[in-house]
């Protein structure tokens, strides 16, 4: 079973579904799409944030109305053998992926994490994926 972590509850509902639909043989999907609501961490507002003697290194914190999803992130973790981080191609979602990667590896359960990179035309809707489509993503992802 996988879980896949995506950032948008509606893109998450979306592949709910589409994953949940039988294939032609039959058999269902075992895995779950989890949405993070965005990123999940920033630089704290009330300290400076950046270590100047430590080569300019960040420090970040969870954002508070975000820690009730890392918590629930992790208990899914807890459950899945796999984790297949699929959030946006972008900028923002590259740094979720990344920052999530790190927080998960910290829980040292033996899972393995790969990631989803996806693209959809500007303008196309994901109403319009099919079971098929998803799935040749899901089982070409790259490890990370």
């Amino acid at each position: 079973m996988a879980l896949i972590i995506v950032e948008s509850p509606t893109k998450a509902r979306t592949f709910n579904r589409i994953i949940s639909q039988s294939d032609k043989t039959g058999k269902k999907s075992d895995n779950f799409v989890f949405a993070t609501m965005g990123h999940i961490r920033d630089l704290p507002k009330q300290k400076m944030a950046i270590d100047f003697a430590n080569n300019f290194k960040p420090t970040y914190e969870i954002i508070a109305n975000k820690r009730k999803i890392v918590n629930e992130l992790k208990k899914f973790a807890k459950l899945n053998k796999e984790i297949i981080l699929a959030t946006n191609p972008d900028m923002e979602g590259e740094a979720t992926a990344i920052y999530i990667k790190n927080k998960l590896e910290e829980l040292k359960k033996n899972f393995k994490i790969t990631r989803l990179a996806y693209g959809l035309p500007i303008g196309a809707n994901l109403e319009y994926a099919d079971y098929m489509t998803l799935k040749k993503a899901i089982e070409g992802r790259n490890k990370f």
